[in-house]
């Protein structure tokens, strides 16, 4: 697809399914502004640094634990990741923890970064603002969208289309339901679940080394992630995830959540030593309880899109890179190109 220079695009949210639109709409040379209300590009492919002094150099996934491959063309620039050190094939086991043990489970393959999922987004950002037609600003609040027949208004600017590359929630707060009734519609219908992530650093590894948990029958924990493990450093360093039932109880004080979380891991792992320190991070919007059977959302006139992992029935980082690059090439075709 080849598009006229002339035509303006944006796109709100800079994630992974911001990025890939970003990338299709640049390489079809459009114009194209993103605009992210974070600090950082990624969305919920977020890091933190670990606090206090032990490893080091350590960045932890606080968001996102991983992704898998199953589409052709998302293995093409996976695979493209993995040559330039930036991903890596973490693990195709997990533990399934349930009230009667544990037992191995073997499954597809998951991957992980070497300084973190969210250097994927920054890698996809660096790669487009290298085309002088693109722009990404960062910590600039979208508060409304208009869509006529002719144009979207975002905020005070006109733009040829308009791609929301966010949770559904976030889409429907800023998009003026009159202007595009179908498709807020179905934005309502969408339900999110939170979630409650809690790092722990400890002063060694007492653990059995199987990388990931599942944790079955529990209302307190769904997933442990070993970290160092993850990364490949072997940081003593895990991540739990709540259950979205014990999110929803805590999330207004998700450090309230905490000692239950830490009794959990330490049943489900056999730990004894406390950690040396800790990160708790809410996720409002971690996934969606019912994707979207549909690859992306359009309004009636065809400048108006949705996209994410709430789309495309696989809320998965894989599924919002499909996502954002199909709902970037439906918005080419509504423009002629």
């Amino acid at each position: 697809m080849s598009a006229p220079e002339s035509l303006r695009i944006a796109i709100v949210g800079a994630g992974v399914s911001g990025v890939a639109a970003a990338r299709v709409l640049v390489d079809a040379g459009t114009s194209v502004d993103v605009f992210d209300m974070g600090e950082n590009p990624g969305g919920r492919l977020a890091v933190r640094d670990l606090p206090g002094p032990l490893w080091p150099g350590h960045v932890v996934d606080v968001g996102a634990a991983f992704f898998t491959v199953a589409d052709d063309d998302f293995e093409l620039v996976v695979r493209e990741w993995q040559s330039r050190g930036l991903a890596h094939p973490w693990s195709d086991e997990c533990a399934v923890v349930t009230p009667s043990g544990t037992h191995v489970s073997k499954g597809r393959m998951r991957w992980s970064a070497a300084k973190g999922l969210r250097s994927l987004a920054r890698d996809g950002v660096a790669a487009v603002i290298e085309d002088s037609r693109c722009t990404v600003t960062f910590q600039h609040r979208v508060h409304s969208v208009v869509a006529t027949s002719r144009a979207v208004r975002v905020d005070d600017d006109l733009y040829d289309a308009v791609i929301l590359a966010c949770p559904d929630p976030q889409a429907q707060r800023i998009v003026d339901v009159t202007s595009a009734p179908e498709l807020c519609e179905q934005l309502a219908l969408a339900t999110w679940n939170p979630i409650i992530s809690h790092t722990m650093v400890f002063a060694a590894r007492s653990w059995d080394d199987r990388g990931l948990w599942f944790i079955e029958q529990s209302d307190v924990l769904a997933t442990i992630a070993d970290d160092g493990s993850r990364r490949g450093d072997a940081a003593a360093v895990l991540v739990a995830h709540s259950t979205p039932e014990l999110a929803k109880v805590f999330l207004d004080n998700p450090d309230d959540a905490v000692p239950q979380m830490w009794a959990e891991v330490r049943r489900a792992l056999n730990i004894s030593n406390p950690p040396e320190s800790t990160i708790t991070k809410r996720w409002g919007l971690a996934h969606p309880v019912t994707p979207h059977a549909e690859p992306f959302g359009i309004d009636t006139t065809g400048r108006l899109l949705v996209c994410g992992d709430g789309w495309g029935g696989k809320p998965r980082i894989e599924g919002a890179w499909l996502s954002g690059r199909r709902a970037a090439r439906a918005a080419l075709t509504t423009l002629g190109c």
